[in-house]
């Protein structure tokens, strides 16, 4: 059992470079790369979840290798892919002192979908199952896909066609959205869907205290944030499918923060859905209401911790200075830094 709160606890990094069409293939080890300069940020409500930073001096980097990065404590059995990248692109390209260094970009396998598009209107026939159509997509596109334990295989009760030059990872996400899962990747590299979750459903991960003589968290330059003033006060849901269109729209209760009632003006949200189960009235309304219902303002709080295995969407107990307790779910994970164990935390309160 490793004590993550030990500042003596070493990583060691791998690079490792990856065929792209077989992502259990490793072409060989990146080498030279300066850890100083190497940073990482996972977003769970971000387009592609995962992007990275990586800079190496006299590169032996084999064209058109993905690249993996892997975790590992010396004398355990410890061992974590903590991500696998495509190479977007070089922001840096320099000589010194007689050495060779360029500054990878690096992205999640997400992103290649969200720039592949669709030539042609991508349909998902009536009676076709959500898994299966997030496998077709992914296949189309040369990527593998990794249904987790308990992904819903939501059954379509009408088709769906997408319009022509849409993205691949817009109706991936779709599909998702459909089926209520929650889209991502792991670090293998392989998209995922699995059930999504409340965040107040779900049980707590770490615990990180403000207080304690071994808190995680490294100053006390924590920021407090909130989103109330970006919160809606009406829910439009659209259906269109099968040559219909089916309107309904909710407001929040009238002693909401963000009700006309309160603030003197409304703010909407439109909700576009592909699939209604039945396609009436009263099911679009159900949905507008539980729109309005479940709708409300966040408070998150942003700091320095060590770094620890944390990921994006886990539940952590966070005790302030003041010793209050707040249950947060980890909404971003940014300038994971490999040099000084290091990362900047945004949890969000659920």
């Amino acid at each position: 059992m490793i004590d993550w709160k030990d500042p003596r606890v070493e990583h060691a990094w791998e690079f490792l470079q990856v065929d792209p069409h077989d992502l259990n293939s490793i072409r060989g080890e990146l080498t030279g790369v300066v850890l100083e300069d190497c940073s990482l940020s996972f977003g769970h409500e971000t387009e592609t979840r995962a992007s990275a930073k990586i800079k190496v001096v006299e590169s032996d980097y084999i064209e058109d290798s993905w690249i993996r990065i892997v975790d590992t404590i010396p004398g355990t059995d410890y061992k974590s892919e903590i991500g696998t990248f495509v190479v977007s692109g070089i922001t840096g390209d320099s000589v010194s002192a007689g050495l060779h260094s360029i500054e990878y970009e690096l992205q999640s396998v997400l992103w290649t979908l969200k720039e592949d598009f669709c030539g042609n209107h991508w349909t998902i026939g009536k009676g076709a199952y959500a898994l299966t159509a997030l496998e077709s997509v992914a296949k189309v596109c040369e990527k593998t896909f990794r249904a987790k334990a308990g992904a819903l295989n939501y059954r379509y009760g009408s088709s769906k066609a997408y319009d022509l030059g849409e993205s691949y990872l817009s109706i991936m996400k779709d599909i998702c959205t459909v089926s209520r899962n929650y889209l991502s990747v792991d670090g293998h590299g392989r998209i995922t869907a699995e059930p999504y979750i409340a965040p107040a459903s779900r049980g707590v991960r770490w615990e990180l205290d403000a207080t304690s003589e071994r808190s995680m968290i490294l100053d006390d330059g924590i920021e407090r944030s909130t989103t109330l003033y970006d919160m809606e006060s009406r829910a439009i849901v659209i259906y269109s499918g099968d040559n219909r269109e089916i309107v309904a729209q909710a407001d929040v209760r009238p002693s909401s923060r963000a009700s006309l009632q309160r603030r003197g003006y409304t703010r909407a949200k439109v909700y576009s859905i592909s699939d209604l189960q039945p396609q009436t009235q009263a099911a679009a309304q159900d949905l507008a209401d539980s729109y309005a219902a479940n709708n409300g303002y966040t408070i998150s709080y942003t700091m320095t911790t060590m770094y620890f295995p944390c990921s994006c969407g886990e539940i952590v107990m966070y005790t302030d200075l003041d010793g209050i307790r707040r249950k947060c779910m980890i909404k971003n994970i940014d300038s994971i830094s490999l040099s000084s164990l290091t990362q900047k935390l945004t949890l969000k309160e659920v």
